[in-house]
């Protein structure tokens, strides 16, 4: 087989057309052109609105110092005792 010829091609597309309707082929052409000009923005380096105001946002923020982690602090006395379990091996072999 060599492909779709066009015959193929033109009842393939007549075919979504009646399953989908002219609105939805629309808005699925308009969203692709949108898809397709914002990766040739971004590949150009354009960044969108969004991003940029994400950014002066960040950039306008007062700084913080990352926080540390936390270490929860456990006291043996006020903890209650471990029981081992049948399915712990360690109290099999005891």
């Amino acid at each position: 087989m060599e492909g779709l010829r066009f015959p193929e091609l033109l009842v393939i597309l007549l075919l979504i057309a009646v399953l989908f309707g002219p609105q939805k082929i629309a808005g699925l052409g308009a969203g692709l052109g949108k898809a397709i000009r914002d990766f040739k923005d971004a590949m150009n380096g354009k960044e969108g609105e969004e991003h940029q105001a994400m950014t002066r946002a960040k950039d306008s923020a007062p700084s913080e110092p990352p926080a540390k982690h936390a270490v929860a602090k456990v006291d043996p006395e006020s903890s209650p005792p471990i029981r081992p379990t049948e399915h712990d091996p360690a109290a099999k072999q005891q």
